[in-house]
């Protein structure tokens, strides 16, 4: 499972000239769960600060789809990644100052997996 996140973090990195993983003061840039199907969770608050910001998530192979929505002050969701796939990733350009709550949710899965979820900036 680790190596499929670090391979999505990879990929995200090449892919995406000058990214790498969030460094902001006070925010972490990786999280980690224990989920199962219909089972989520909300990172409240997040600070990434301004410019390119890049959510992505990889589980377990048991998780089968997982879902990423990015929700602004208000709780307006302002992007997401809700494909059938188990490797979500929303590029968003976030802007300074502002909080952002992340929800993440297993929609589909065979049992309880490990899932992360990483931030990187660009």
């Amino acid at each position: 499972m680790a190596n499929t996140f670090f391979r999505l973090a990879s990929v995200t990195r090449s892919n995406f000239a000058n990214t790498s993983w969030l460094n902001q003061a006070n925010q972490w840039c990786l999280f980690g769960y224990s989920l199962s199907e219909n089972q989520g969770t909300t990172l409240r608050q997040l600070r990434p600060g301004t410019g390119d910001i890049f959510f992505t998530a990889a589980g377990t192979p048991n998780l089968r789809n997982i879902d990423l929505y990015l929700a602004d002050q208000s709780q307006r969701i302002i992007a997401n990644d809700i494909g059938s796939g188990a490797k979500p990733i929303i590029r968003h350009k976030t802007k300074a100052g502002a909080n952002y709550d992340l929800r993440v949710e297993v929609e589909r899965s065979k049992g309880t997996g490990l899932l992360l979820v990483g931030i990187f900036e660009k």
